[in-house]
């Protein structure tokens, strides 16, 4: 095995060497045993930063921490027994420290431990009908029926697509008009969808219509709080339970709504597309189409604008200037800081967190970033 093979390795350069050449032990199991299995640089990078960690000269002293705690630290020179005691007085639950993770995965760990514990749950639960409530509560028929029409009572009508070719009708120097109007196809057809299954799980609850199959999961789902899997065909991607899901959907189609009803936005919600891809190329195409260049070799260059609030700016840029700004832009693990407008360390029980806006700003045959990255000794 690879752990194997790094012991004999360790072995035979301590036995071959005055001194521990720690660089190389890093560089043989970070790029040889291991880094052969290790095909994305980011990977290979934090194995690196584990291997720094753990091949150090500071190691060979008793009593060095491994973390920022110091429950974690490097045994004295010692006999069997009293090295059995101290592995024993480690935590019998090992913290993210252990592995190199801020404190927040602890967070994700439980979170996820807890949805498949009631997923689990949902599962075995029976499926057998009965209109029976607990403690005079809502039965199951009326919950289903109770969401569904707080749902069809919030979503708006079907976008007139008429009225959306003649105020956004297609032209060859705005790209954005087809997008507007393939986007509000998309929700369209979402929102027909909702509301037909929506208003047939309700005649089914009264008896009007027969409870189908489709009808029942879809039910089930409504009462459970989960999205419906009859919508998701249709839906754009989402991991949130209905409840956030729907006020979601709702905010999107306002946005939609809004660029409709008045002017395109001077800062457009990334998150708010259905196919934010489409979006993205389409700034492109008008930068190109502009200058009359190849699309295929604009590119972007990525602005923050920490100075303006999320989602506001002064002015869009020109035409000349292309681009857009954008805003709606989350980071998991990490966190912007504003002072020194660079990357920082997440802030506790805070998970995802908040990008600024951006400025997208094309350019024509984009060179790549070359900065290295700064390698400490640990």
């Amino acid at each position: 095995s690879d752990l194997r093979i790094s012991v004999k390795q360790l072995a035979s350069f301590i036995e071959e060497n005055e001194e521990t050449p720690f660089k190389a032990l890093c560089y043989t199991v970070g790029e040889c045993n291991y880094g052969g299995r290790v095909t994305d640089d980011k990977d290979r990078r934090a194995l690196h930063c584990i291997l720094n960690i753990c091949y150090r000269a500071t190691n060979l002293k008793g009593g060095t921490p491994f973390s920022e705690s110091g429950l974690y630290t490097v045994p004295e020179d010692t006999n069997y027994d009293s090295m059995l005691q101290f592995c024993e007085s480690l935590p019998l639950v090992s913290g993210p420290e252990v592995f190199g993770m801020h404190e927040n995965a602890t967070i994700t760990k439980d979170q996820n431990e807890t949805a498949k514990l009631f997923t689990n749950i949902l599962v075995t639960q029976s499926s057998a009908g009965g209109g029976s409530s607990d403690e005079g509560g809502l039965t199951k028929e009326q919950t289903m029926e109770l969401v569904a029409n707080d749902i069809l009572a919030k979503i708006i009508d079907e976008f007139d697509m008429e009225q959306v070719l003649i105020r956004y009708p297609v032209r060859w120097d705005e790209s954005m008009n087809t997008v507007l109007s393939n986007e509000l196809t998309r929700f369209n057809t979402l929102i027909a969808l909702v509301k037909k299954t929506l208003k047939e799980v309700g005649k089914a609850v009264k008896g009007l219509v027969v409870m189908s199959t489709e009808l029942e999961a879809l039910g089930n789902a409504l009462f459970f709080g989960i999205i419906p899997a009859m919508w998701k065909g249709k839906s754009y991607p989402s991991l949130k339970p209905l409840s956030s899901y729907c006020s979601d959907l709702y905010a999107r189609l306002e946005f939609m709504n809004s660029w409709l009803q008045t002017t395109p936005p001077s800062v457009f919600w990334i998150g708010g597309f259905f196919f934010p891809q489409a979006f993205l190329t389409g700034v492109r195409q008008n930068y190109a189409r502009l200058h009359k260049l190849p699309v295929d070799t604009i590119d972007y260059d990525y602005i923050l604008k920490d100075e303006y609030e999320w989602g506001t700016m002064d002015t869009p840029p020109t035409k000349e200037e292309g681009g857009c700004f954008i805003y709606g832009m989350y980071i998991e693990g990490a966190t912007w800081d504003y002072e020194k407008h660079i990357m920082g360390e997440p802030k506790p029980k805070e998970l995802f967190s908040k990008m600024p806006s951006f400025w997208l700003q094309p350019v024509q045959n984009r060179e790549h970033p070359t900065h290295e990255f700064r390698e400490t000794d640990g």
